[in-house]
């Protein structure tokens, strides 16, 4: 899944795909088309349903376009099973706001590139 722009600024989620489940710490793998070098920055945003987006991470974006990170999917399984069983959305976009990690309870970030996909937890 790919979005594209008028600048011709690209980003895609390579894995996980939609209607995968994923582990507390479950790796983001992606690929991006004019960030690498650029003041572009790519942000994943975590939501859990029925609740608010969570900033990840920050994401390093190598010169052939590829990044990766290992975000959280909800709360440790050692500490709650609360989230076992819930939907996430992940969603990559590519701006270049600066966004502090953590709860995002605000208006979406703006954007020039996004893609989402729909995970489960198990």
């Amino acid at each position: 899944m790919t979005t594209q722009t008028p600048a011709l600024e690209k980003i895609s989620i390579l894995s996980p795909r939609n209607g995968d489940q994923v582990s507390y710490r479950t790796s983001i793998e992606g690929s991006s088309e004019k960030v690498y070098g650029t003041d572009w920055k790519i942000y994943v945003l975590i939501k859990p349903e029925n609740d608010v987006y969570y900033v990840q991470p920050g994401v390093s974006v190598s010169s052939g376009g590829r990044w990766e990170l290992i975000p959280y999917f909800g709360r440790d399984p050692a500490q709650s099973t609360e989230d076992i069983g819930k939907s996430f959305k992940i969603s990559a976009i590519v701006t270049k706001d600066s966004l502090k990690e953590g709860k995002w309870d605000k208006t979406f970030p703006n954007y020039v590139a996004r893609v989402d996909v729909n995970v489960v937890r198990k």
